[in-house]
C-alpha cells in the first residue's frame, strides 16, 4: 500500500515540476538592469558584506553550547526523574562534579565578557 500512495506522489509531484516549467514565463532577453540587485530603486555604491560584531558572535556561541547541553542532558533528566533529588545532592560523584565545572564556566564567561567589556 506505501509502494502505491510513493508512486501516486512522485507521478503527481513530476507533472507539477512540469506544468510549472511551462507555465512559467521565460525571457529571452537578459538586460543588465535585470541581473543587478534590486536596492529600493538605485544602485548599490557598496558592497552588501558586513562583518558581524563580537558580542552577537559571543552570544550566540554560548547559547549554541548551551543549547547542546540541555539537549544533552534532557533524556538524563527523564530516564532518572524518580530519584532526582538525590543526584542532585551528590550521591553520584559526577553529577556535583558536573555542576561544579558549569559554575565555573559560567562565571568564567560572564568574567571574560566584563574584561572585554561586551556585556554593556
Amino acid at each position: 500500500m506505501l509502494m502505491c500512495w510513493g508512486g501516486v506522489v512522485t507521478s503527481l509531484v513530476g507533472v507539477l515540476m512540469i506544468v510549472g516549467y511551462l507555465v512559467s514565463k521565460k525571457s529571452s532577453s537578459v538586460s543588465v538592469e535585470k541581473l543587478s540587485p534590486f536596492e529600493c530603486g538605485f544602485s548599490p555604491n557598496s558592497s552588501a558584506r558586513v562583518s558581524f560584531s563580537l558580542h552577537f558572535f559571543l552570544v550566540a556561541l554560548i547559547f549554541i553550547v548551551f543549547d547542546v547541553e540541555l539537549l544533552l542532558l534532557y533524556p538524563y533528566v527523564v530516564n532518572f526523574s524518580d530519584n532526582l533529588s538525590n543526584k542532585i545532592s551528590g550521591s553520584n560523584p559526577f553529577s556535583s562534579s558536573d555542576s561544579f565545572f558549569e559554575g565555573w564556566l559560567f562565571l568564567g564567561v560572564v568574567l571574560w565578557n566584563i574584561e572585554l567589556k561586551v556585556v554593556s
